[in-house]
C-alpha cells in the first residue's frame, strides 16, 4: 500500500452499520480512497474475482470480518486462496472483528496470505498503520 494516494479498500462484513462507519471513517481519513463493502461474503468473493482479473487493478486492501452467517471469514480466506496468485498478489488482508477470541487472534496470525488483526471500530491510527 506505500506511496498510494487514492488507496482501494474493500469490505467484507455481514454488519451494514459498520460498513457505512467503517466507510465515514475511511473517507474523512483518506478522502480520495475508493471504498467498496459488501455485507455478502459471496459477493465480495465475486467482485474480486471479476474485478481483480483485470489487468491494472491497484494494490488493494481488504478488510474481512470473521463471524458472519454463510460463509464466515475464514471460508472466505480458504475460497481466495484458491485464486490466482495474480488476484491475490493485489490484496493485503486485515481480520476486521470484533471478536475477542484468542483463536481468532492466534488463527489471523498463524494465516500467511492475513497480515494483521484489526479490533472493530476502525480507528485513524489503524487506518493509518496498516495503509503504511
Amino acid at each position: 500500500m506505500k506511496d498510494q494516494k487514492a488507496p482501494n479498500i474493500i469490505i467484507i462484513d455481514d454488519d451494514s452499520i459498520n460498513n457505512y462507519l467503517t466507510e465515514a471513517i475511511i473517507h474523512y481519513a483518506l478522502p480520495e480512497a475508493k471504498v467498496q463493502s459488501f455485507a455478502n461474503p459471496r459477493s465480495g468473493l465475486d467482485y474480486i474475482y471479476t474485478q481483480y482479473s483485470l489487468p491494472g487493478s491497484n494494490k488493494t486492501l481488504l478488510l474481512l470480518d470473521v463471524n458472519m452467517p454463510d460463509l464466515n471469514g475464514w471460508d472466505v480466506l480458504e475460497i481466495f486462496s484458491g485464486y490466482p496468485d495474480a488476484i491475490k498478489d493485489q490484496f493485503d488482508i486485515f481480520i476486521y472483528s470484533s471478536s475477542i477470541s484468542i483463536e481468532d487472534k492466534i488463527k489471523a496470525n498463524e494465516n500467511p496470505i492475513v497480515l494483521g488483526f484489526i479490533e472493530k471500530p476502525l480507528t485513524d491510527n489503524q487506518l493509518q498503520l496498516i495503509i503504511k
